[in-house]
């Protein structure tokens, strides 16, 4: 027997055992294995509310079926925008019938920290709670390592607005600058900084409310390592980020220079002498003609070139100009609301009448034409009070080429009685003679006529219009 060492349990002379592979997973006899492709093939759901990412489920979601989820349960509408992290689609579901925003990122996952970071945008934007200025959150999930994430859909960006409106009027520039002081203080107030305001990630709702998006960027603000941050757009970079001084006083920087672009229709610089003059306090108001000095001061304080000096986002929303605006834009909202109200009102009020005068004017199911109820109704016998003498003259010359016959008196005689009670006449008869007893009309064989008279035959003739 072999001798066995002090550590325990390899022999002298064998080799040591291989390692397991790094490439493959540990198996378990107790649970099926589940390879790592087929779990990235499917679609699941990323939250960090839940401890579970588990299969997105859907009345539209087959797993087993080859496409993705993103086609299975969307319709795609039009592609909103690409940049260097994705691409967003406009999209209706076909679960509720609503329209989504949804991004999707350009690349697949390199790797678990890239992934971890990707996701963290997912994380970000679930922390924030609900505001009618920042777009509102639905879910993400992750499929064949692409990142999805489902958002509110806005009309335009304020880039896309912009580029249509180069002269904004000031009580426009007002309104979408007290948006997003208050949306970006929402964020500040749970931890979060943007680092990368720009027109691009605001966006203009169906009823012209401004809102934050596009929160890839944004980084907790109780974080001490910022070595992961990464730089936003350079036209809209605050200056003191390039030494490293993360804060809320970057993004108020990037909201001053974003209005200012707005309200002097000009291209920012993304480096060079005129980039470094705007952010030394050196602003060519002289582009900005018309615009009053309230907001040019509040601009300027916004773009401070020592970050210590600029107003929080606090301060700029205790000012009375900011608050003057805040008033009149719930003013001018509520009335907005009040107005779709009536709208509505009246819709309803209008259909509603005109399915009353619809009804009063459309006839009746059950009621007749006058004409259909004077139409004269086929007796089967005559009452014995008719007085049904005529003379030879009117018997021949009333008009008996057309007309049909009711069912036959008692005394003449038939084949049968339901040849009787069917006869038509489909040829006029234009030959006229004079009636004798047993004579012959086509479709009807009188064989004794020997008690009716010539005046009663004329009468019956009249009367029956035959």
């Amino acid at each position: 027997m072999d001798e066995v060492n002090n550590t325990g349990s390899t022999p002298h002379g064998s080799l040591p055992p291989r390692p397991p592979a790094k490439s493959l997973p540990s198996v378990s006899r107790l649970f099926p294995h589940r390879s790592r492709t087929e779990d990235e093939n499917r679609a699941t759901n990323v939250s960090f509310r839940q401890a579970d990412n588990s299969v997105l489920q859907s009345p539209h979601y087959n797993q087993s079926s080859g496409e993705l989820y993103f086609d299975q349960c969307f319709r795609v509408e039009r592609r909103l925008g690409a940049g260097s992290f994705g691409e967003v689609f406009k999209v209706q579901s076909k679960e509720d019938g609503g329209y989504y925003a949804v991004k999707r990122s350009r690349d697949r996952f390199r790797g678990e920290s890239d992934k971890r970071r990707k996701l963290e945008e997912v994380k970000k934007h679930e922390s924030l709670s609900k505001h009618p200025n920042c777009v509102e959150f639905y879910k993400a999930w992750a499929e064949r390592g692409h990142l999805y994430i489902q958002t509110e859909l806005c009309k335009m960006t304020l880039q896309s607005y912009a580029e249509q409106n180069h002269k904004i009027p000031e009580h426009i520039l007002w309104s979408f600058l007290v948006d997003l002081i208050q949306g970006l203080h929402h964020m500040h107030s749970h931890g979060l900084l943007h680092l990368d305001i720009k027109p691009e990630n605001i966006f203009i709702s169906f009823d012209k409310v401004c809102k934050l998006g596009d929160f890839g960027l944004s980084v907790q603000m109780n974080e001490r390592d910022f070595t992961d941050a990464q730089e936003g757009d350079p036209k809209y970079l605050a200056p003191e980020l390039l030494q490293g001084h993360f804060g809320m006083h970057a993004d108020v920087f990037s909201l001053g220079i974003t209005i200012f672009e707005l309200a002097s229709d000009l291209e920012l610089p993304r480096n060079g002498d005129s980039w470094h003059d705007l952010r030394r306090g050196r602003i060519p108001w002289q582009l900005t003609a018309g615009i009053s000095s309230d907001l040019k001061g509040l601009i300027k304080s916004m773009m401070n070139p020592d970050f210590q000096k600029r107003p929080s986002l606090a301060e700029l929303m205790e000012t009375s100009v900011v608050q003057r605006t805040i008033a009149w834009q719930r003013r001018k909202r509520a009335l907005c609301r009040m107005w779709n109200k009536f709208q509505g009102f009246l819709s309803l009020l209008f259909t509603l009448l005109s399915a009353a005068v619809f009804k009063i004017l459309s006839p009746s199911k059950h009621s007749m034409n006058q004409d259909e109820i004077d139409a004269p109704v086929i007796k089967h016998r005559h009452p014995s009070s008719w007085d049904l003498s005529f003379s030879d003259d009117e018997i021949f010359e009333s008009d008996i080429s057309h007309g049909s016959l009711g069912c036959p008196l008692g005394s003449l005689s038939f084949s049968s009685e339901e040849d009787a009670c069917n006869i038509q006449h489909t040829k006029p008869i234009h030959n006229r003679r004079p009636v004798s007893p047993g004579f012959e009309v086509p479709g009807l064989s009188f064989s004794s006529c020997n008690i009716w008279s010539v005046e009663d035959l004329g009468a019956l003739c009249q009367e029956w219009s035959w």
